[in-house]
């Protein structure tokens, strides 16, 4: 059980890419990086996804028992190794649109899964907190919004 008073992540941490750090890279923040790691991950603050691999704890998560996605960790322990830019293709290549690089078309986002549907795919990764329909007309408007600035 983690201890009832707070134990904040330093921003250098918290700000890393894909919130992946290793206690290697932690020398300008911690005098004794492994010892601190170990102490947030008690108070789970850290979580300990391989040997030298920690993931920041989402806020809303902390002091309880969580777990990233096998996917998300994958990433972040890449983007630890290798740098976010190779992982998460910026420097220009994220205004990509996915194989076709051209961006989605409004008939993308007409119809929305059934909230039972959406449910069932996303429950296990995020925490839903509004419907379906209403995630449609947000990523549409997101898609929309994004589209008009890169022109």
């Amino acid at each position: 059980m983690a201890p009832r008073h707070s134990t904040p992540i330093p921003p250098e941490l918290a700000w890393a890419p894909m919130k992946t750090v290793r206690p290697r890279d932690a020398g300008d923040v911690y005098a004794h990086p492994r010892a601190e790691f170990a102490r947030l991950t008690e108070r789970l603050r850290l979580h300990r996804v391989a040997n030298g691999y920690y993931i920041v704890v989402p806020q809303d998560m902390v002091g309880r028992r969580w777990m990233p996605g096998l996917e998300a960790a994958a990433a972040g322990i890449a983007s630890a190794i290798y740098g976010a830019d190779a992982v998460c293709g910026t420097h220009g290549r994220n205004r990509r649109y996915g194989p076709t690089n051209h961006p989605p078309t409004s008939r993308l986002f007409t119809l929305a899964p059934t909230d039972t549907e959406r449910q069932s795919q996303l429950a296990g990764q995020t925490r839903i907190t509004i419907s379906a329909e209403q995630a449609v007309v947000v990523v549409r408007d997101a898609w929309r919004a994004a589209v008009a600035s890169n022109r």
